[in-house]
């Protein structure tokens, strides 16, 4: 169960970073294309969301990652992948929805998902780690005293 929860979080993410997040004019753009608007945003290219933009090719990776990890059973590699891309994708939208306005410039329906969908992903993540501890703590009981 746990399997299908982290790829429909997966599927959810990879659908809102592919989404159109920006408008300007008639044209759309989706989350890759903040790299070049991330000055226009009003965030400095050397800072926090300049180098969060410069890595964000690595956010499709790190999410298949995490689903691929959970079908392996991997759940302490899953869970990190997916509360760290969960923390990461949430963040930047986070950062695009209270950038300061940008004049004519202004959010879609793909930043929304995208923060849902980091949401899910962190819970999802929070699951398998959760369930990874458990498994660690619970006791081995001998073959005597059975």
């Amino acid at each position: 169960m746990r399997s299908i929860v982290m790829t429909a979080a997966a599927g959810v993410v990879l659908s809102g970073v592919f989404a159109p997040w920006l408008r300007s004019g008639a044209t759309t753009r989706s989350s890759f294309d903040l790299l070049d608007l991330a000055e226009r945003l009003g965030f400095a290219e050397d800072g926090l969301f300049g180098w969060a933009a410069r890595l964000w090719p690595l956010v499709p990776l790190l999410v298949v990652g995490a689903a691929v990890a959970a079908w392996a059973r991997r759940c302490v590699l899953s869970g990190c992948l997916a509360v760290g891309s969960g923390m990461y994708v949430g963040g930047v939208a986070a950062g695009v929805s209270f950038a300061p306005d940008a004049g004519l410039i202004r959010t879609e329906w793909g930043v929304v998902l995208g923060a849902v969908g980091a949401v899910c992903m962190l819970a999802s993540g929070l699951w398998m780690l959760a369930s990874a501890l458990r498994r660690r703590v619970q006791p081995v009981q001998s073959p005597r005293s059975a």
